[in-house]
């Protein structure tokens, strides 16, 4: 694989630009739920504005309502600066767009879930 370092170089000036004007969070499909609960640990009246993946927004919102629902002890296990009602206050503050897309549901649609 041959590398443009020039390319690269000005992608990585651009999300350090972008991220003067709008601090962002870089997560993985694996860790975005402790990565979000310890945002909101360290920064307890941030705003996330959680894109432009909608589903996965929608599914992070069902979980954290879902966790509201467990007994604070279950909670301390999953992040330890968290219990029921930090999470129900950061509810209101984690933000997806509705009308966002997945390009990968977006091309591969249900046989995601078929097999």
């Amino acid at each position: 694989m041959i590398i443009n370092f020039s390319v690269f170089k000005y992608i990585v000036e651009m999300k350090a630009f972008a991220h003067e004007l709008v601090p962002t969070i870089t997560y993985t499909s694996s860790n975005v739920v402790q990565t979000i609960m310890q945002a909101f640990s360290q920064l307890p009246y941030l705003k996330i504005w959680y894109s432009p993946d909608s589903y996965m927004g929608a599914n992070i919102r069902v979980l954290l309502e879902q966790i509201t629902k467990m007994i604070d002890e279950e909670i301390v296990e999953i992040h330890p600066a968290h219990y029921r009602d930090s999470i129900r206050s950061l509810l209101p503050c984690l933000l997806y767009y509705q009308d966002g897309t997945c390009i990968v549901h977006h091309l591969f649609g249900m046989r995601l879930s078929t097999g």
